[in-house]
């Protein structure tokens, strides 16, 4: 008998390359190397136009294999709208209908209970069927049932879906359910499984079912040869065949937090197909609580620990679910490295684990304390709309993590660059050092780009009309231009183009009237000359000089309302060559302030910034000469100052970058 089992599924093997050729749908199933990688258990008989646009953000999804037939509009969204979702279809490996599906014949359902066998269900000595769920009846894999026009139910099964795949194409591989490594604990052990009119030994039910199952799977894989995904539910007993497994009802608390770990890490491992895939599917425990935050956190970043694909749903009761989480928008990007646990400066294991992304890292407290972690950098929460004590956008260089909670941070210099708000000029590509305004703490760098603005190009972007809708504004060869959805809406000579050289440019509402200005002034080899521009490509007015027309280094701006009064004034900082000052006038150029930043006879240029620093609902003007930084109040009083590390001497362009909720002090 065990000879010819294994001649059987030798003569498959040899056939597989014919089967290949004759379906072109087994083509390779590549897996996206970015986190978080999302699965979705979505076992539903129909499916609705609007479930699959909302199934089409995932990654993976399981689905009934009658959905193409019940669903098919539906099911080719699936793929229209994410070409590289991977579509893997349910099928029970032990079980059929117990009665006919109310199906017409050519359905899958119907197909697939009318090609099973009485003969092949499982049995006791009294020659009684089994089940174990409601409407459905055991099959018995073994090798014990007899031949039906020469197969038996682990024949017929693979042979049943692999047909199905070849019909409706667009499956990406097969997802086996219950690929339980052992029976005998079923029905008290009373099993006839070789079908004697004895119940069996423990022992020998257990080695012919999962001999039985092992050929199954070995069965499958013949068919659809080694670029077809094929995982199961339950077990990695039969690694063998498969690319992988799931892992149901997982990670729903501390309860065996590392073995759970270490088996989601071992399956990877026994797993002999690639791409290898292992999905978590966590969930609510049955409850439908999806708002347990805390309980959410805890199973997903876990699951970042690994490589494995993450579910979550209602339960082992019902997955059929659609919630999606703030977490699940942050692209991570590739592993930097494996997780690793962290310890505190005595050396002792905190209970905490981590691991790092090419655009951020994910904690897991596996304690049942709060924690307390620096991180070693300024990292950024999610800015989300589910927990806002959590996820609140806020840059952090530690975070207390509550009992069995986890967190994912993203690095800063992965906030998309449209989120920000930048009303002084910079020049597209340019590599930021990025501090934080109050204390001076590097928190990293960041290339400034935007769609709107090719790299190489100085300007800004900000709504001047107010209408909701960014304008971008760019300077080149003595040319001020106004772009608005990609379309250049004006141009114009500020300087009547008799200055081609570098300019400072910011932006700001100068008249009170909602619409902002854009303020200029020559860089070095010019006076310094300000220049204002109305949103509507028109000189504001004929300008003024900040400094000694005399001078040639040029001069640095900002604009910002400095007393409150709803309309901005404009900031000057003196350019190289000249003392170091810091002027603000309103928009006739008339002079309200004037202080030196820096000693007398420092010369290097200051670089100016406005922004409300303190948080006090007043104004605060940051100044930055060489490597040293100095904050005044609007009156010219000092209110602090720090260095820069990591800077040189050069000169500096310096800007606020801000957020809806942070700010930091941009310098290149």
């Amino acid at each position: 008998m065990t000879s010819a089992k294994y001649m059987k599924i030798g003569l498959k093997a040899v056939a597989v390359s014919l089967i290949l050729l004759a379906f072109p749908w087994l083509a390779t199933a590549a897996t996206d190397d970015s986190y978080p990688r999302l699965a979705n258990y979505y076992l539903t008989g129909w499916m609705s136009e609007q479930e699959a646009q909302e199934l089409s953000k995932w990654d993976l999804v399981i689905l009934g294999f009658e959905i193409p037939i019940n669903s098919p509009t539906a099911y080719s969204l699936l793929k229209q709208r994410n070409p590289h979702i991977k579509l893997l279809s349910y099928i029970d490996s032990i079980s059929r209908y117990a009665s006919p599906p109310g199906y017409p014949a050519s359905h899958p359902l119907r197909r697939q209970y009318e090609g099973s066998r009485d003969e092949w269900l499982l049995e006791n000595a009294e020659g009684n069927h089994l089940n174990v769920w409601p409407g459905a009846e055991l099959m018995n894999p073994s090798e014990y049932v007899p031949l039906v026009n020469g197969k038996r139910w682990n024949d017929y099964i693979p042979e049943f879906i692999v047909a199905i795949h070849r019909e409706q194409r667009g499956w990406d591989g097969i997802f086996f359910d219950n690929a339980l490594p052992a029976i005998a604990w079923f029905n008290n052990g009373r099993i006839d499984i070789n079908n004697d009119g004895q119940n069996d030994s423990g022992s020998f039910i257990d080695n012919a079912w999962s001999d039985g199952l092992r050929a199954l799977y070995a069965n499958a894989r013949a068919l659809v040869g080694s670029n077809y995904i094929i995982i199961t539910n339950s077990s990695h007993e039969y690694a063998e065949s498969l690319n992988g497994r799931m892992f149901e009802t997982v990670l729903g608390d501390e309860r065996n937090w590392d073995e759970q770990i270490a088996a989601i890490h071992e399956a990877f491992i026994k797993s002999n197909y690639k791409p290898h895939m292992v999905v978590v599917n966590a969930n609510t425990a049955n409850t439908g609580n999806w708002k347990n935050w805390r309980r959410f956190r805890f199973a997903f970043t876990s699951t970042l620990l690994t490589d494995a694909y993450f579910s979550y749903d209602y339960g082992d009761k019902w997955h059929n679910q659609l919630w999606w989480y703030d977490e699940y928008d942050v692209d991570l990007g590739n592993a930097i490295n494996n997780a690793y646990a962290l310890f505190d400066s005595n050396g002792a294991a905190l209970g905490v684990w981590r691991r790092d992304f090419e655009k951020g890292i994910t904690l897991v407290n596996t304690t049942n304390a709060a924690r307390t972690v620096p991180l070693g950098q300024t990292f950024k929460k999610i800015n989300g709309t589910q927990d806002k004590t959590v996820n609140n956008g806020k840059a952090v260089t530690q975070v207390i993590l509550n009992p069995y909670d986890g967190i994912v941070l993203q690095k800063i210099d992965q906030i998309a660059t449209q989120e920000l708000n930048i009303s002084q000029g910079f020049v597209a590509g340019a590599n930021a050092a990025l501090y934080d305004i109050k204390t001076g703490v590097s928190v990293g760098n960041r290339v400034l780009t935007l769609p709107s603005m090719p790299k190489g190009t100085f300007g800004l972007t900000d709504d001047l009309d107010r209408d909701g809708i960014d304008e971008t504004i760019t300077w080149k060869n003595g040319a001020l231009s106004q772009y608005r959805n990609g379309q250049r809406v004006w141009i114009m000579y500020p300087y009547d183009n008799r200055w081609r050289g570098a300019v400072s440019l910011a932006s700001g509402d100068l008249d009170g009237d909602g619409m902002r200005e854009i303020v200029l002034a020559a860089g070095p080899g010019g006076g310094p000359h300000v220049r204002i521009v109305g949103c509507n490509g028109k000189l504001f007015n004929a300008g003024f000089f900040a400094g000694d027309k005399r001078s040639r280094g040029g001069a640095y701006i900002a604009a910002y309302d400095m007393d409150g009064d709803g309309t901005d004034e404009i900031v000057a900082g003196s350019g190289r060559g000249e003392e170091p000052w810091v002027r603000v006038f309103d928009a006739k150029g008339t002079s309200l302030n004037s202080f030196l930043a820096y000693e007398r006879n420092n010369q290097q240029g200051v670089s100016v910034a406005v922004s409300d620093v303190n948080n006090d609902n007043a104004s605060e003007i940051l100044t930055v000469t060489a490597n040293r930084v100095k904050v005044y109040a609007s009156t010219g009083i000092l209110l602090g100052q720090f260095v820069l590390a990591n800077m040189g001497e050069n000169d500096k362009r310096v800007f606020i970058l801000q957020d809806a909720l942070q700010k930091w002090l941009a310098v290149y």
